[in-house]
């Protein structure tokens, strides 16, 4: 399923949690490219994210390669995702590799490759750079 395919405005129910199909979508996502998976995370998982201030954060690593540190800070909602994240290959063995976890629910991934056309520039609009 692709970023297209989907109709992101139904994120959470009336409790603040994550729809069953936002779910599925998180688990049959494929990007297509870098991009995507950027995308993906910047503007979709971060706005849903609680306490995204802090429990959310896109570092700048070596090589091209960024680290985006995932911390649920004990909300259910948090965990929900992260849970559907992790059964999909895409976000976790393809293009971002899920590479560790700590207790307290801390969550790390990698986003490999030279950073593609246009992702420092949304990076910066976004106040990421």
């Amino acid at each position: 399923m692709t970023l297209d395919e989907f109709n992101f405005d139904v994120l959470l129910d009336s409790d603040g949690l994550p729809t069953e199909e936002f779910l599925n979508f998180i688990e049959k996502f494929e990007p297509r490219n870098i991009d995507e998976v950027y995308k993906f995370f910047l503007d979709f998982i971060k706005p849903v994210w609680g306490f995204a201030v802090s429990g959310f954060k896109l570092k700048r690593r070596y090589g091209g390669i960024r680290k985006l540190e995932l911390h649920t800070s004990g909300w259910r909602s948090n965990e929900i995702i992260i849970e559907s994240i992790i059964k999909n290959p895409y976000l976790t063995y393809s293009y971002s590799k899920y590479v560790k976890w700590t207790v307290g629910g801390h969550y790390y991934f990698e986003i490999e490759g030279i950073y593609p056309k246009n992702t420092k520039e949304y990076l910066r609009n976004r106040g990421l750079l």
